[in-house]
Order: C-alpha cells, then structure tokens, then sequence
C-alpha cells in the first residue's frame, strides 16, 4: 500500500483532484499526462464525504481508501473507511465506526492504523471515550487496540503519524517526539 496526502494526488497510473463544492465532493481523475476521464460527485449531506484534512489517501492497487463518512439519512452519520474503485468511479462504505471515531494514520502490513476514540473501559475515569492508537486488520476487520493514548498520566486527543514502514510518531511538545515500533510494539525515543 501506498499512503499519498493532499487534494491532487497520483495512485495507481491516474492523477485524481479532490475539491469541495457547497453541499458536494467531486472526485476527479486524469490521465497520468492530464487528459481528464471521469469524476464522481458525492453529496455530503446524505450519501458519503472525505475527511480531506486528516485523511491519508491509501491504495492497494485495486482501489483507493480515505478516512470519512457514510450517511444514513442527512442527520445520521458514522465514521467510516471509504473505497473508491477507480475503473467504475464507484465509492462505498469498507467499515463504519459505530461507537467513537477514527482517523487513518498509515498502514502497515494488511492493517490501517488509526487514531481512534474507543468506549472507557475504565470506570474510574470521568470519560465517555478514551483516545487510543489501535490496528485495522483489512482482511478480517478485526480490530487491536495497540496502547491508550496517555502522556504524562493523562489522555491526549493527539494524532500520531505515519513515519517509515514500521514506525508511527507524534509530538507532544517540541522537546518531547515519541516514536512507536509496530513491528516491535515499543516505544522509541
């Protein structure tokens, strides 16, 4: 899998633009030399949007994934993994959140790694959620919860990002950048 950022990006021999209209997405796509094909409009009030600011655009070959919304009517909504099939220009939901949230951060092996919101399991913790970094298996949907994300004995809604094949990293200060193995499931610093 590949991971690309941005509104312009290149997957699999096409070029894509991802723009924002009023109520509406539209996903374009190009030639590689830039000779438009097909786009795909998405109403964002009641069928799926993309989270364009956090999501990282993610390919298997086959089809593309962002991290977004599937809408049940326009006032239900869940977050959810979206596919986008680029020879039919098709999107559909690939897994929904059903309880807390999420936001892709990578890959690694057949599994996204998210930054996901999760029920407190915890009752003496005042919170309905609790913020922690956990791994998508793609194949099975099963998901594994790595760690809670805690610094300094509290939880963060802090993002982690991708940094290599193997390692996920966030900053919490400007002195302060830990480095989490995923192939080692440690810390690094």
């Amino acid at each position: 899998m590949i991971i690309k950022r941005g509104d312009i990006f290149y997957a699999d021999g096409y070029l894509y633009r991802l723009l924002n209209i009023d109520h509406y997405q539209e996903i374009e796509q190009f030639t590689a030399d830039g000779k438009y094909m097909k786009e795909l409009i998405i109403n964002t009030n009641t069928e799926f949007s993309i989270d364009r600011n956090h999501t990282p655009v993610i390919t298997d070959g086959e089809k593309i994934y962002f991290s977004g919304k599937v809408y049940h009517d326009r006032w239900d909504s869940n977050d959810a993994i979206l596919s986008l099939d680029p020879n039919t220009m098709k999107m559909e939901a690939v897994y929904e959140f059903t309880e807390g949230g999420f936001d892709i951060c990578g890959v690694y092996e057949d599994y996204f790694i998210l930054n996901s919101t999760v029920p407190n399991p915890h009752s003496e913790i005042d919170s309905e959620y609790i913020p922690v970094v956990e791994l998508l298996n793609m194949k099975t949907f099963e998901r594994e919860v790595l760690f809670e994300n805690i610094h300094e004995s509290e939880y963060v809604y802090n993002e982690w990002f991708q940094l290599d094949g193997e390692r996920i990293y966030t900053s919490f200060s400007f002195n302060d950048m830990p480095v989490y193995n995923l192939r080692t499931l440690n810390s690094e610093l």
